[in-house]
């Protein structure tokens, strides 16, 4: 009886789990849907098809060395063809319904925290996407039966596909979680989205990465070649997923909480865990240009586009966000960067972006004490002045569109910025482009014209050092004005980061009996 209760006792932590009400939703949703079950059945009828018209095809014409590879090149390509458009549109659209205004209920109005609703959603999205997997793999091993291919190859070809459907997913629903209007929603699918995908399609259907893979690991190099590429494949990976979750937290994250926090904490953290790995792959490979390369690219990959969100943020910080600001001045101060606010987001932006700069600046004197080999910097001023005249550039469009945006409309939404933006980089572009070609009848081509951003990547491609020199001057001036109009919202928004205090309410006054004259008696 004792041995009972103790058994029970030990495996009662068991009945304290409670499943993901979302996840549990959206999988009897997806099962009860016949979209699901007939995709999963029209794309195993065309993956007997394909696979019984091609073998019988290359029996006619005489059975090939590389009939494994074409036939699992056949399959996958199918696959990806409805698992990569299909799934991400149907997660998107349901996800997209349940944050109109008609259902917002369903984000909104519930006890559960944001991150374990989007948390639910992928993984509701991922089991579908194992589902269609699982229905691909029996054909996909069959490849094996025959020559051109093996089991590790297959394996990992098709673990690789599932991690990047698992990121088509979070960008599908990263993209219906923002508070954007559908047609630039669908805009940005198609556009950004749609190739992509075709990109990554034709990447994957290569018989080069095939054969590289698979030989790797069947050829004695796995743990010298294969598992350290593969390790960092799925970081890299995993650090995007995680960079796509936080955006969706963040976007359906009320506006009275400091829904910012999150997301900047973790940019700073995949800041760091990018650079530590490119400084491994260095030392492993004795090549400085991997760390200096990769960490200065997303450093400033990080500080372009965190620039470019952060303008569209508002800067009013509610009474639940003021009530979490802490009072000691050094902390405060470490605090603004990580609480919402433009001025705050364009900050740590810009310290990532200068300081992955400043960091691989100074490895160069650190790399022979380590390794003892030179670090070959022989083009690094080179580089950090083309980095530094686009980062410069993109500072001073990005406060002169919130300037605008103050000084026009400053009722609008606060959206409007990152379209001024990219306004206020083309528009000059395109002006200076025509009226040259009105004066010459000919291509502007690799014009030099200071001020103007787009003008600049010719010289820093190919380096002409005057024209570069003089670009850098202009960004600092055009950034120096950009602040000097911006100096008095500067100052606000850094004097408006106090905590919040309670007003002082009036003393009462003493209540005044009413049998009692308040007149005091006249004396004789």
């Amino acid at each position: 009886m004792s041995e009972t209760a103790a058994t029970s006792s030990r495996f009662a932590w068991f009945k304290r789990i409670e499943p993901n009400a979302v996840l549990v939703k959206d999988l009897r949703q997806a099962g009860r849907n016949w979209t699901v079950a007939g995709a999963v059945l029209l794309m195993m009828a065309i993956f007997f098809i394909v696979s019984l018209a091609f073998l019988l095809g290359d029996e006619m014409a005489g059975r090939g060395n590389y009939l494994g590879a074409q036939l699992f090149g056949s399959i996958a390509g199918v696959m990806m063809a409805v698992t990569f458009f299909f799934l991400p549109i149907y997660v998107g659209i349901r996800s997209m319904a349940e944050r109109s205004s008609a259902s917002a209920d369903l984000l909104y109005i519930t006890t559960m925290s944001p991150a374990r609703i989007i948390a639910g959603k992928f993984l509701s999205g991922a089991a579908l996407v194992g589902i269609f997997f699982t229905a691909a793999l029996p054909f996909m091993v069959f490849s094996y039966l025959l020559r051109g291919i093996d089991l590790p190859t297959i394996l990992l070809t098709v673990g690789f596909l599932y991690c990047i459907n698992c990121l088509l997913l979070l960008a599908a629903m990263m993209l219906a979680s923002m508070g954007i209007h559908f047609i630039f929603k669908i805009l940005i699918a198609l556009f950004v989205g749609l190739p992509i995908i075709l990109y990554t399609i034709g990447g994957v259907l290569m018989a080069g990465a095939f054969a590289t893979l698979g030989g790797a690991l069947t050829g004695g190099r796995f743990w010298e070649e294969a598992l350290p590429v593969i390790f960092t494949v799925l970081l890299n990976i995993g650090l995007a997923g995680g960079l796509l979750f936080f955006l969706c937290v963040t976007f359906i994250t009320p506006r009275s909480a400091n829904r910012e926090y999150p997301l900047r904490v973790y940019c700073v953290v995949m800041w760091a865990v990018v650079g530590l790995e490119a400084f491994i792959w260095a030392l492993a490979k004795d090549q400085w240009e991997i760390f200096a390369g990769s960490f200065l690219f997303i450093s400033g990959l990080l500080g372009v586009f965190g620039i470019f969100y952060s303008i569209g943020l508002e800067d009013h910080l509610s009474v639940r966000v003021r009530r979490e600001i802490p009072r000691h001045p050094l902390r405060r101060a470490v605090a603004f960067l990580f609480f919402n606010g433009a001025l705050s987001g364009i900050i740590l932006c810009c310290l990532l972006a200068f300081s992955g700069l400043l960091i691989a600046s100074a490895s160069i004197l650190v790399w022979p004490t380590l390794t003892g080999s030179s670090a070959h910097a022989n083009d690094w001023h080179e580089a950090w002045q083309g980095f530094t005249v686009i980062g410069l550039y993109h500072i001073a469009y990005s406060l002169m569109a919130l300037w605008v945006h103050r000084t026009l409309i400053p009722n609008r939404s606060a959206l409007w910025p990152r379209l001024f933006v990219i306004v206020i980089i083309l528009i000059p572009y395109f002006g200076a482009f025509i009226i040259y070609y009105l004066f010459t009848q000919d291509f502007m081509g690799d014009a030099f014209i200071p001020g103007i951003a787009i003008t600049s990547f010719s010289p820093i491609a190919f380096y002409k050092q005057e024209e570069v020199l003089i670009h850098l001057a202009t960004a600092v001036g055009l950034t120096a004005v950009a602040l000097v109009f911006n100096a008095k919202w500067i100052y606000q928004r850094v004097i408006d980061f106090k905590p919040y205090e309670r007003a002082e309410e009036p003393a009462a006054t003493p209540p005044v009996d009413s049998n009692e004259n308040p007149i005091p008696p006249k004396l004789d």
